[in-house]
């Protein structure tokens, strides 16, 4: 059973010697962050195998319905910050699949 911690760290030291910016890698924490946080809330370990696509359709519900801090008035997330997330958590799994996870 790979944790996904473990497959998230090597994922963003493959970035950092790409030469990714700060910015891009500091998203993809924060991304990393808020999956962990839906998986807790959907009872789902914290494991490779939970990389599903109900699980990613899962995510991509909770990142619609949970609300945020609040920022210009509303706790619904943009759109564009849910496509992001979504798009970062694709990146990953693409790379998962080319790496042999």
């Amino acid at each position: 059973m790979q944790q996904l911690v473990d497959l998230e760290t090597l994922y963003l030291e493959r970035h950092r010697a790409m030469g990714s910016s700060h910015k891009t890698i500091t998203h993809y924490r924060s991304t990393f962050r808020i999956f962990h946080l839906y998986l807790e809330q959907a009872g789902k370990q914290r494991i490779a195998s939970e990389l599903t696509t109900a699980t990613m359709n899962g995510f991509a519900a909770y990142l619609r319905e949970t609300p945020t801090r609040g920022v210009k008035g509303t706790t619904q997330r943009w759109i564009v910050t849910t496509h992001g997330h979504l798009k970062d958590m694709r990146a990953l799994v693409r790379w998962l699949n080319e790496e042999g996870h």
